[in-house]
C-alpha cells in the first residue's frame, strides 16, 4: 500500500507524465481508503485547472514563447526538492 507521500508524488506526477498501470492501480486504491489525499488530489486539480485558465488568457500555451525550458526545469526541481522535505 502506498503511503500518503508517494501518493502525493504520484498525483503530481501524473500531471507530468502517464502514470504506469502499478503506478495507477496503486494510487486509486490508496485514493479509495485516505480521505486526505483525496481532498489532496481536488486541490491539486484546482490548481492545475486555474493555472491553465491563466495561460489561456494571456495566450500562453506549450509552444508559445515564455519561460526558458532550463529555468522551468530548475524551478521544477526546485519545487521537488521541497516536497521532499515537507511531506
Amino acid at each position: 500500500m502506498l503511503s500518503c507521500k508517494d501518493a502525493s508524488h504520484l498525483q503530481s506526477h501524473s500531471y507530468e507524465r502517464p502514470l504506469s498501470a502499478r503506478e495507477l492501480i496503486g494510487l486509486k486504491l490508496h485514493l479509495l481508503i485516505c480521505k486526505g489525499c483525496r481532498g489532496f488530489a481536488q486541490h491539486l486539480n484546482l490548481i492545475h485547472q486555474a493555472c491553465r485558465r491563466i495561460d489561456e488568457s494571456k495566450g500562453v500555451g506549450a509552444d508559445a514563447p515564455g519561460m526558458p525550458p532550463d529555468t522551468k526545469t530548475r524551478i521544477l526541481k526546485e519545487l521537488a526538492s521541497k516536497q521532499d522535505e515537507n511531506p
